[in-house]
């Protein structure tokens, strides 16, 4: 649940910019899985 979390933080992250958007393409996809259901 923790890593889920973290993911779904720094997606957000991601989201608001924060982040270059080439981060958003190298999460593991089981991280983005795990709070896209």
């Amino acid at each position: 649940m923790a890593m889920a979390h973290f993911g779904k933080e720094w997606h957000e992250l991601d989201l608001e910019g924060w982040l270059p958007v080439e981060v958003d393409v190298v999460l593991p996809d089981w991280l983005l899985a795990a709070h896209s259901t």
